[in-house]
């Protein structure tokens, strides 16, 4: 199996991040019944999300197809 870029790894984790967040805030709400969420929030979410994990590869990850020997 081929590795995976940075960039769908850096997306992969966003995914996961933000369903353990949502499954944190269901754990700490649990009369909730449901778990909606507005679409354009969803989108303001997602996209943070992915922002912060790319500052955080940016800062503590080395490319190893730009990685200089």
């Amino acid at each position: 199996m081929a590795e995976e870029s940075l960039t769908v790894r850096t997306q992969l984790a966003a995914e996961a991040a933000e369903a353990a967040f949502w499954a944190t805030i269901g754990e700490h709400f649990p009369e909730a019944k449901a778990g909606d969420f507005p679409p354009g929030a969803q989108l303001a979410f997602g996209t943070a999300s992915t922002v912060a994990v790319s500052a955080w590869v940016a800062f503590n990850v080395i490319d190893p197809a730009t990685k200089s020997e």
